[in-house]
């Protein structure tokens, strides 16, 4: 779960988590905070802290995939993708940024969640698209068209208008379920066809707190030794 792999995390870094509160996803109107700890603690980061900083929200600004795709125009750094469906939070962590470049991006360090079940869905890449020359060795982690953002081979889809989406996990992430199966289509958001009420877009980013974090943390070695040392979760 992601609440055993925070603790975890949580435990390698000691006292360093209580300096951590600035990076929070502070300003996120999807996640709360203790959410927004759980999950940050999943990153796959193995030095300095990176800070979230939101790029994109389906709440202040138009709720277009245009919109969004222009938010991310000169991001560099990986994304984690916030989406509210009623009762149900989840989302996705993409290892490189989004870009409307018309080819299959990502690396197998991309993954899937759900903040409300607390579950990770780790990219497996079983069932890779129905494309012409399908690569063994590439990662199909997402995809971005027009018409729609694609979160593996259609364990996430969020339409153009941002207003819906669908999800049947098991097509590149997940935990073993059956591909397929009823589980596997509402496990996310509870339907296979779902409506978005909240979306929000988050570069995970190592910027100008990089050096507060080091100048606060100089007498903090060994909590700073257990950061460089950490390993993807």
């Amino acid at each position: 779960s992601l609440l055993m792999l925070s603790q975890r995390r949580a435990a390698r870094l000691g006292h360093v988590v209580e300096t951590l509160t600035d990076m929070l996803f502070v300003g996120s109107d999807i996640i709360s905070t203790d959410e927004a700890q759980r999950l940050y603690l999943s990153l796959p980061f193995t030095s300095t802290p990176p800070k979230p900083e939101m790029l994109y929200s389906s709440l202040t600004m138009q709720p277009t995939l245009d919109t969004l795709y222009s938010a991310c125009t000169t991001v560099r750094q990986p994304v984690v993708l916030l989406i509210k469906s009623g009762e149900y939070t989840f989302g996705c962590y993409l290892s490189m940024p989004i870009n409307l470049n018309g080819i299959w991006s990502g690396t197998p360090n991309s993954f899937m969640f759900s903040l409300t079940l607390d579950l990770k869905f780790p990219y497996h890449g079983q069932l890779a698209p129905g494309i012409d020359r399908h690569d063994p060795s590439h990662t199909y982690a997402f995809y971005c068209d027009l018409d729609h953002l694609l979160v593996g081979n259609g364990d996430l889809v969020i339409n153009a208008d941002l207003a819906s989406g669908s999800s049947e996990l098991e097509g590149c992430y997940g935990v073993g379920m059956a591909q397929g199966s009823i589980e596997s289509k509402r496990c996310l958001a509870g339907a296979h066809v779902f409506s978005i009420d909240a979306l929000e877009v988050w570069t995970i980013s190592w910027g100008d707190h990089v050096n507060n974090y080091r100048n606060n943390n100089n007498n903090n070695n060994i909590g700073l030794k257990r950061l460089e040392i950490e390993s993807d979760i």
